[in-house]
């Protein structure tokens, strides 16, 4: 149009006629859009986390189209409106619903009946309504705003003086530091952030009232941060617009939460907020393809073995190709120990396995004994408290092993001498991670299994408050105890016992460990009176071992 009246006020001062001028059809450019953002950030659908929540936030019914448009019509501007008391009555009786609304579909009724009440003639009340929510449920916000949201469709001044309101009762709270105020700070925070995710505010105003709270940070200024992070953080975070300013505005909270010297409590909030609004990356655990006999193996040992099946899936263990597949054995031995994944009452019926298996596969069955015998070691080196279960499985496996006799008691109080050494009640000693193969006899002369401490504050492999190795050992001793209780078995298992009640003074036992010890030794050893202190205990190793090396 500026080119037609130009072009004509120069065709006049030439004294020539103007040409016709033809339209061109614009052309689109194609291009390639380069965006920052992943697919899962330009889907708008991502927004939000399920499509219910989706339907809530951005469904909202066009109440135009469905009812009369004189329900719509603004009163002219001057003109006196004249409301009926008996339409006002109707209208305020329906408007008392909104309190008791919790669906989406009764929100959107109550809508339509407020339209019906004549409610471009009860503006004020609707709006005094609208910010008065009820201080007792926190859940009401969000149905507050969806009818807002949905009215503001029909009535333009609906939206824009909620969120003039709910900015003004904003920034009159973050002037104040008084505490007695922070119920209805939260409250008016929670409903900014719905107002936010309607669009009845817009994303800018909600960053501002988040740089307002941060620039003058407190402890009151944090919790209102969290209820407003809490409601839309998320929200900001996801859409394409908002991420990188809320990246920005995460990045604050954790710089200011790192600073600023505030209670646990309200320190782990902070931190929920942000996780919940910049959730981390969740690797999924890679899950172990095994092939199909592998998968047979499992399932046979862990989930079909019972006490009326042992011989069945005996014979169903010698049925595989172990001479063809050199996995078969392996497949077999690392079902057998993973114990944990057995119930720990069901441990024996894997020994017994075992046991019915040495007549056909005599080496598999052995290799799978000493591989037993060398991972309980090294568990017990390791001293891992996420192991705390396989380790009292492998204890009690152990333990069935020796009861099928696929153990030997040497091997036995071996096992037990690595729980609790005969220096491991000593104070100032600490137990070395030694490497002993699970086969070999302890040789005379050889180096002491605890060492003096090099420095006092040297960290202690079995701290005081661990109990992990005793827990182990009474697994074990509940196995075995009844088969040592004559013979040079049971005075072995005595000598190891005195030293046991020496280790039992350096440590700071738990009740659940007293009560295994007390059940433990009251059918182990009936009659055992245990030394009253240290020292008497001490005494007793004393002269037990005198005795020893006179003999």
């Amino acid at each position: 149009e500026k080119l037609l009246t130009n072009g004509a006020t120069l065709a006049e001062v030439l004294g020539e006629s103007l040409p016709a001028m033809e339209e061109e059809d614009e052309k689109k450019e194609e291009g390639v859009v380069i965006s920052i953002h992943g697919p899962a950030e330009r889907d708008e659908e991502k927004v939000f986390d399920d499509a219910e929540m989706r339907a809530f936030y951005t469904q909202l019914p066009d109440l135009k189209s469905v009812l009369p448009a004189v329900l719509f019509e603004e009163p002219a501007r001057g003109a006196a409106s004249t409301v009926d008391e008996a339409d006002s009555d109707r209208f305020e009786a329906a408007l008392a619903e909104l309190p008791r609304c919790s669906s989406m579909q009764q929100v959107d009724e109550l809508a339509s009946e407020l339209c019906c009440r004549g409610l471009h003639l009860n503006r004020r009340k609707l709006i005094k309504a609208l910010t008065s929510p009820p201080r007792d449920r926190p859940e009401a916000l969000r149905y507050y705003c969806r009818l807002a949201a949905t009215l503001s469709l029909c009535f333009k001044h609906v939206g824009p003086e909620l969120a003039a309101i709910l900015k003004d009762e904003f920034d009159a709270f973050s002037e104040s530091e008084d505490a007695s105020q922070l119920p209805a700070r939260l409250r008016n925070a929670a409903y900014i952030a719905e107002a936010v995710k309607f669009g009845i505010l817009a994303p800018p105003d909600a960053f501002s009232c988040l740089k307002q709270l941060l620039d003058r940070f407190s402890e009151q200024q944090a919790h209102a941060v969290c209820t407003l992070l809490e409601g839309c953080g998320r929200f900001l975070h996801r859409h394409r617009e908002t991420h990188d300013r809320c990246e920005a505005i995460l990045e604050l909270v954790t710089k200011l939460r790192s600073v600023q010297r505030l209670p646990l409590d309200l320190a782990g909030n902070l931190d929920n907020a942000v996780s919940l609004t910049r959730p981390p990356e969740i690797i999924t655990a890679q899950v172990e393809k095994r092939e199909p006999m592998h998968q047979y193996v499992v399932w046979l040992l862990h989930h079909h073995l019972n006490k009326n099946n042992i011989d069945k899936v005996a014979r169903q263990l010698r049925k595989l190709p172990w001479s063809a597949n050199s996995s078969v054995e392996s497949w077999v031995r690392e079902a057998m120990l993973s114990c944990a994944e057995v119930k720990y009452q069901a441990i024996y019926l894997v020994a017994a396995v075992a046991a019915a298996l040495l007549k056909h596969k005599e080496g598999a069955v052995l290799r799978t004994v000493d591989a037993a015998l060398e991972r309980l070691r090294v568990a017990i080196d390791r001293n891992d408290a996420r192991q705390s279960q396989s380790r009292i499985c492998l204890s009690r496996f152990v333990g069935e092993l020796y009861a099928y006799r696929l153990v030997d008691s040497a091997a036995v109080l071996r096992v037990l001498y690595l729980l609790v050494p005969k220096e491991s009640g000593v104070w100032g000693r600490v137990v070395p991670v030694t490497h002993v193969p699970a086969h070999a006899e302890t040789r005379r002369g050889a180096a002491p299994t605890a060492r003096p401490l090099l420095a006092p504050s040297e960290p202690i492999a079995d701290a005081p408050d661990d109990c992990g190795r005793l827990r182990m050992a009474l697994a074990l001793l509940d196995t075995v105890g009844a088969y040592f209780k004559e013979g040079s078995a049971r005075r072995r298992l005595d000598v190891w016992l005195l030293y046991l009640c020496r280790y039992l003074h350096c440590k700071a036992l738990t009740v659940d460990v007293q009560f295994s010890l007390a059940d433990t030794l009251s059918t182990l050893r009936p009659t055992m009176v245990r030394p009253p202190s240290y020292a008497v205990a001490c005494e007793l190793v004393s002269k037990l071992e005198a005795r020893v090396a006179r003999e």
